[in-house]
Order: structure tokens, then C-alpha cells, then sequence
């Protein structure tokens, strides 16, 4: 969603990063952060389908996986699990950006996969997708097998998976000293929405400078979003919510 006044365009996109830690009060959101790996889950988790194999889809990560992380694989109705081994690393295309990937495979057909660390706490999501033009280019990568598979409930709903989304963007005013400094460029917020798509908590990912960041995180605060689906139910999450000062 892009919306544009007097200068100021606001873009709000969601990022594949969710996570399960407490949130902090909106009122008591810093508008900086210098330890916001430490105090958020920032994985970029994707998960895309192999041609002629229904049980394997390629894992795909922006950051260098966490020790002691596992790796559970939906079906329809098992699920089967496994930690985090060999990856390979390759440069994704776009400058000196990299991926960490590595091929999931499982007794049945995947559907959606979760990423889930224990200390600190971190749980990020993924539907199954097909490839597209942002993914990184064919490596050799090794294959991590599933197993310890588990019953699942069936699930019966007319949208089993769907990626959180902005409903309506709050257009925040310019900072007066940093309109009088011709202050411009694109503030990333991460910003923690509930089950119920209400935000709770938001910090700064990346700033031109710091006077545009409390109207960012007031905007991202005041902001409405509607919460990611996951096997039919809305689950909680971290994503990016970004704005463009000019």
C-alpha cells in the first residue's frame, strides 16, 4: 500500500519475519534500538517448492541459521521435525546481499514450514511458494531429512495460509527540524502485530536519521493491520513497516 501527501509517501509492506516474544507497550516504544537482533526476531524465511517433489522444498534464509534451531515441515495432516544442520551460502544477486539455504525433505507433501528457536525465543513461519525472480540462483545444497513424525488435526478453511497485510497506513506529519534540514530517505519500522492484527510494539530496523524516527514509530503504532494465517488460524508476528520521507 503506497499513499502520498505533500511530500511524504508512506509504504507499508510486510516482510516473511515473525516472532513469538512478549511485546512491549506502544507507549514505550524507543525510537532507537541498538540491540534489536538481541530483543526481536528478524528471520527472513522462505520456503519454495522443487519441480516433481512434493516432499522437498528448499529452504531459504536471509541470515545465518541460530544454533539449536529446528525445522518442523506441515502437511495436511503430519508434521515432521528436525534441527538445523549443513547450509550452503550463496550471493543472492542484489549487491552483497547473501542466502543460507539448504533442501527440507519430509515423508508427505509440504505445505508450510516454522523455524523455532529456544533461547532467545524466535518463531517464524512460511507457506510453501513457488520460485520467483527474487530467489537466489541453483547451488548444490545439502539435504536435511525430517523425521519424529506427528498427527496433525485437519484444517478446513477457505485460506489456509496468507501473509499479514496493511489495511490502512497512518500518514505521519513531517518532523519540523528535519523538513527544515531537508532530511529524506525511507525508515524502516519493525513492528510487532497480535493474533488480532493490533500493533503492540515497534523499534527502528534502519534510519537516515534519528529526527525522523518517532513520527515513523507513531505511524507505524497507528497504523491497522490485518495478521498473518497460518493452517487457518491468525498468529502473531514482526514485520517491516516502511516510510518514505522526501
Amino acid at each position: 500500500m503506497t499513499t502520498h501527501t505533500r511530500g511524504l509517501a508512506v509504504i507499508v509492506f510486510a516482510a516473511f519475519t515473525t516472532a513469538a516474544a512478549p511485546a512491549a507497550s506502544p507507549t514505550a516504544a524507543p525510537a532507537q534500538s541498538d540491540n534489536l537482533a538481541a530483543t526481536t526476531c528478524r528471520i527472513d524465511l522462505q520456503a519454495t517448492r522443487i519441480a516433481g517433489e512434493p516432499n522437498a522444498v528448499t529452504v531459504r534464509l536471509r541470515s545465518v541459521p541460530h544454533p539449536g534451531v529446528t525445522i518442523t515441515a506441515y502437511g495436511a495432516t503430519t508434521q515432521w521435525s528436525a534441527p538445523i544442520g549443513a547450509y550452503a551460502t550463496a550471493y543472492t544477486g542484489r549487491g552483497e546481499d547473501k542466502e543460507y539455504s539448504f533442501v527440507v525433505r519430509a515423508g508427505g507433501p509440504i505445505e508450510a514450514l516454522l523455524y523455532q528457536r529456544a533461547s532467545p525465543p524466535c518463531t517464524t513461519r512460511a507457506a510453501v511458494r513457488d520460485r520467483n525472480g527474487y530467489d537466489g540462483p541453483d547451488v548444490e545444497r545439502p539435504t536435511l531429512a525430517l523425521g519424529d513424525p506427528k498427527p496433525l488435526e485437519p484444517i478446513n478453511c477457505a485460506q489456509r495460509y496468507a501473509p499479514a497485510t496493511t489495511l490502512d497506513a497512518f500518514e505521519p506529519k513531517y518532523p519540523p527540524m528535519a523538513e527544515q534540514q531537508q532530511i529524506t530517505g525511507v525508515v524502516l519500522v519493525l513492528v510487532s502485530i497480535d493474533e488480532f492484527g493490533k500493533p503492540t510494539r515497534a523499534l527502528i530496523q534502519s534510519s537516515p536519521s534519528r529526527l525522523l524516527n518517532p513520527a515513523s514509530i507513531d505511524a507505524a503504532l497507528r497504523s491497522t493491520f490485518s495478521p498473518e494465517i497460518f493452517r487457518c488460524h491468525t498468529v502473531p508476528g514482526d514485520y517491516v513497516f516502511g516510510v518514505f520521507w522526501r
